[in-house]
């Protein structure tokens, strides 16, 4: 990756992910600077220290106040009890490039997550976990407070997912029964979607998706909604819809413009499309214009995620779908609070509610 300053996803306190993005290294070659270790280039040091002050980046401390909150419920539950080892966030077999540069929306949660741990009274520390060994090694040597997996947890047999250690994963496909899990509610995501186009006169729809079976779950759902409303649902999926690899989250092409031609041909032609994913819309809306019909105004598009780096450059912008990975960042951090103080309780999936956001007029 070139070595481009980027600023911050939002607001607040400067957090390690921004302070890589900003001065164009890993999250470790952070690390490394900031316990002083000897294996990292003057020029580099240099570079990432300009960029922590520049940031105005303060490393977290024992004794900051804990984790505020618009409830005093929340604040009590999000507040990890004192701990000896750092809290973890493990980033998954690509680690933080691939996240920070083709995943917005696990960039979003991470950045969140960073920002609600740095006022609490542990350390942080950002880890690339490739199976369960690694973890059990690091929870051996470090005896973490805590494990969050940012997206899917390892691959591998998970048999030996460390005991006295709570682990969340966030996000990512449904996880090993053994660990508790955040993820955003997809059938109210897929509701409210439903809900906004029969609200406003839409009977005719289409949707664009990856196959998968927690997908056409929600989608089935989605289309029988639609179909009570005396409607009905165009469903046109592909296992190769998007291609992902540690140097590549991409769109197939070819599969999209067959998409749209064949859903421009319908008939009755639909009077919106829902995009599954927010790297679906630019494409969807080349290929519609390709056929002459303007997004927005003779067709609505529904984008799901809400990742500025995918519908920023588009105009008008479609309806959003909002994840909140400030809440899901949240409730991941309040559910390891919990499992530290019920450890033998039987493990639970949170399902944090979207927010739909409609462009002004």
């Amino acid at each position: 990756m070139e070595n481009t300053r980027t600023e911050p996803h939002s607001k607040g306190p400067a957090t390690v992910t921004d302070v890589a993005r900003y001065a164009g290294v890993g999250i470790g070659t952070v690390s490394r600077v900031l316990n002083n270790h000897a294996a990292v280039r003057p020029e580099t040091v240099e570079n990432v220290r300009s960029a922590m002050k520049a940031l105005g980046y303060q490393r977290s401390r024992r004794g900051r106040p804990p984790l505020a909150s618009s409830s005093r419920r929340a604040r009590r539950a999000s507040r990890p009890q004192p701990e000896s080892g750092p809290m973890v966030v493990g980033l998954g077999k690509f680690g933080l490039r691939w996240i920070v540069d083709r995943a917005p929306i696990y960039s979003y949660v991470l950045h969140e997550l960073e920002s609600i741990l740095q006022k609490s009274s542990n350390q942080l520390q950002l880890t690339q976990f490739n199976n369960w060994s690694e973890v059990n090694q690091l929870a051996k040597n470090q005896k973490p407070a805590g494990i969050f997996f940012i997206g899917n947890a390892p691959d591998g047999e998970n048999s030996s997912i460390p005991t006295g250690v709570p682990c969340v994963q966030i996000m990512g496909r449904l996880p090993s029964p053994l660990i508790d899990h955040v993820a955003p509610d997809h059938r109210r995501v897929w509701r409210t979607a439903a809900e906004w186009l029969i609200g406003h006169g839409h009977r005719h729809c289409a949707v664009i998706s990856e196959a998968g079976l927690s997908l056409d779950l929600v989608t089935h759902e989605f289309a029988h909604l639609m179909q009570s409303s005396g409607g009905a649902s165009h469903r046109f999926s592909d296992p190769d819809l998007v291609r992902i690899a540690a140097d590549r989250h991409e769109t197939n092409a070819a599969v999209i413009a067959s998409f749209v031609d064949r859903i421009v041909k319908l008939e009755p032609r639909p009077t919106a499309i829902v995009s599954a994913m927010d790297i679906l819309t630019p494409p969807i809306y080349q290929e519609l214009r390709q056929h002459g019909i303007r997004p927005q105004e003779d067709i609505a598009i529904v984008s799901i995620n809400n990742e500025t780096p995918y519908l920023t450059s588009l105009n008008p912008k479609p309806i959003a779908i909002d994840l909140q990975p400030h809440d899901i960042a949240l409730q991941a951090v309040q559910q390891l609070a919990w499992r530290r103080q019920h450890p033998e309780a039987a493990c639970t999936r949170s399902l944090v509610a979207p927010k739909l956001i409609e462009p002004p007029a």
